[in-house]
């Protein structure tokens, strides 16, 4: 059942009549990639920030998972429970999750075993190929980057997938779609926070020549826009009882890779509070 959640929220499986989940509780993350021309030195980079339930905190671990069976080394970002996350691997591919809402399902496999599948490649054309294959039911966009500069975020929903290259060597997803198919999927709820998500942190990336991981670091734990509730690092809306904190949207945790540096930073809980710390990358030379 946890590493079907996606399919459950995201697939129309909920009754209607079920409760809706707490405000900012649902999902809502920012990742991005910034390849040449957009970095300085030849940087490769790739991250995101993870906002959902502040409880969640509690269950998220970092995961190394050794070579084997023809799948490079992993290093995973996961709930307790979970098979497959975001991450990187010692082939220098870096994974991010957006979620996002469709109509329709589909049988076939979870997303999160998808997941895992796709950071097991050993390659980029691996990669994209097994996050494409097969019946997709429940709709995500996943960013994927690779050392080499190539990068691509796939909008995956019951019917296929659209494609996303960088512009400029910038591409930013948040939770809505914004590919060929995005005027017929449901719009985001008036409440998200996704459009001024996207809008900021790209206006950031572009507006940094030569970007370096400690700008896409500081671009994490930026708080524009959060009286409006759509601030990049996610915060518990001021005034939230004690009682309903665990409940509470917020960012409980945000990397950003190097890949071609062979580096990966990480912060636990907000980035704007306890920074980023070094974390030893499988892909690391």
């Amino acid at each position: 059942a946890l590493n079907l959640r996606s399919e459950i929220l995201y697939s129309g499986l909920v009754p209607p009549k079920a409760p809706p989940p707490p405000a900012g509780a649902g999902g809502e993350c920012t990742a991005f990639s910034a390849v040449p021309p957009a970095t300085a030195g030849g940087a490769v980079l790739a991250g995101q920030t993870w906002d959902y339930a502040r409880a969640q905190r509690e269950a998220s671990f970092l995961a190394r998972i050794p070579a084997g069976g023809g799948a490079p080394e992993l290093l995973l970002m996961l709930e307790a429970g979970m098979v497959g996350g975001k991450g990187v691997n010692a082939a220098g591919l870096c994974l991010t999750l957006n979620a996002l809402s469709a109509p329709g399902t589909a049988v076939g496999a979870p997303l999160h075993l998808r997941m895992r599948l796709v950071l097991e490649a050993p390659d980029m054309a691996e990669a994209v190929r097994r996050a494409k294959t097969g019946p997709i039911p429940a709709p995500a966009c996943l960013t994927l980057t690779h050392r080499s500069g190539e990068s691509v975020a796939l909008e995956l929903a019951p019917g296929g997938a659209d494609e996303l290259r960088p512009e400029g060597g910038i591409l930013v997803h948040t939770n809505h779609f914004v590919g060929p198919r995005a005027d017929a999927m449901a719009p985001p709820a008036p409440e998200s926070s996704t459009r001024l998500r996207r809008e900021r942190l790209l206006a950031l990336l572009r507006g940094r020549p030569g970007l370096a991981s400690a700008d896409a670091e500081a671009f994490l734990a930026d708080h524009e826009n959060r009286e409006r509730g759509g601030s990049v690092c996610v915060h518990p809306r001021p005034g939230t009882p004690p009682e309903d904190l665990p409940l509470a949207g917020a960012t409980n945790y945000a990397f950003v890779a190097d890949l071609a540096a062979g580096r990966l930073r990480f912060a636990m809980g907000n980035p704007c509070e306890g920074g980023f710390e070094d974390v030893p990358a499988p892909f690391a030379r």
